[in-house]
């Protein structure tokens, strides 16, 4: 009876609904920051299920039709009026907005169930001198929200279908690109045939003293990938924007770094600069190459909501991501040693 009191009392139906139409109307791809759990709603839970899954903006009658197909629907007409209800969410003050408030109130209220709960759990083991019960639901409370998406985990032998299905997509990706490579190409042939290029969810780092030239690979990288047709987002935390962007410029246009440093370009540079400009507008402009420069405290969190702000500004996903500078991973050794490390 308390537990359904929490349920009853400790959510919005209102917010939930809102970030439930917005992933499935404009965003499916932010599923992967949302857990089904966080939602209130048994309804709503089935209807993450399947968005989560798809991960495409769908019709009302796809939507229907697939939460039917995964054999989640008890109840047509309830279902129904759920579908009809999101798609009638007015999103206009959310896109403005963006959805990371929605989320922060979804969640904050599911914390609150979850609290609640646990307390009323704690209560009742401990009336029955249930002491490792006690320590069990404590040790659950201390452990903080994560997102852990069931498309994100799985058992070996039952996913051997959804293997073949992504085998089957990088054999399609490998017939559209340059020298067969599977993932995106970053421009060093030799790199490319070995392993494939770039392969989707792939994480890489750089490691090297300063001035071997590490921020000129990530920089290369992007913008071999951004040229072969995909969308591309450098992050920097060495350096000012229009100083990455100087990088691109020299790198393009084939101008001496030197020459942007000390503002010695001459007439000739300006017209082969510009020039540069038009002809990559005129043969990439619909593809993105957004650079950002960030503190040398940022993290993981702060990417994720460019991208996220970035997709939905754009209608386009973010495919390769370039990041100067990794707060997160450091020398196991002294600032002092000689054998320190930045990263890239």
């Amino acid at each position: 009876k308390i537990n359904e009191r929490v349920q009853l009392e400790f959510r919005d139906i209102e917010i939930e609904y809102q970030l439930m139409a917005y992933l499935v109307r404009v965003h499916p791809q932010s599923c992967a920051l949302v857990h089904k759990s966080w939602f209130g709603d048994g309804v709503l839970r089935d209807i993450f299920t399947v968005v989560n899954d798809v991960r495409v903006v769908p019709s009302k009658a796809a939507l229907f039709r697939d939460i039917k197909k995964a054999d989640l629907v008890d109840d047509e007409e309830i279902m129904r009026d759920a579908l009809k209800d999101l798609y009638k969410v007015d999103l206009e003050p959310i896109e403005e907005r963006g959805a990371q408030h929605l989320m922060d109130q979804v969640v904050d209220l599911y914390d609150s169930r979850r609290m609640l709960e646990g307390i009323a759990g704690i209560i009742g083991s401990l009336k029955k001198f249930n002491r490792e019960k006690t320590k069990r639901i404590l040790k659950h409370l201390s452990n903080p929200i994560t997102v852990a998406n069931s498309r994100d985990e799985g058992y070996y032998l039952e996913d051997y279908d959804q293997r073949l299905e992504i085998m089957s997509q990088r054999e399609k990706r490998a017939e559209a690109a340059e020298e067969g490579s599977v993932g995106i190409p970053t421009g060093i042939l030799q790199f490319d045939t070995l392993c494939g290029g770039i392969l989707p969810k792939e994480f890489g780092v750089i490691a090297g003293t300063t001035g071997v030239g590490k921020t000129a690979g990530i920089v290369n990288f992007g913008i071999h990938a951004w040229m072969m047709g995909h969308n591309c987002l450098i992050v920097s935390g060495e350096m000012a924007k229009e100083e990455l962007q100087f990088r691109i410029d020299m790198n393009l246009a084939a101008i001496s770094g030197k020459k942007f440093r000390n503002a010695e370009l001459e007439a000739e540079d300006y017209d082969k600069w510009d020039a540069t400009i038009k002809r990559y507008t005129a043969m990439h402009g619909d593809n993105i190459l957004y650079n950002v420069a960030l503190h040398r405290n940022f993290t993981k969190d702060h990417i994720e909501e460019i991208i996220i702000r970035l997709q939905d500004d754009t209608g386009k996903k973010i495919e390769w991501l370039g990041v100067d500078y990794l707060n997160i991973m450091e020398s196991t050794r002294s600032s002092g040693s000689d054998n320190s490390r930045d990263w890239a």
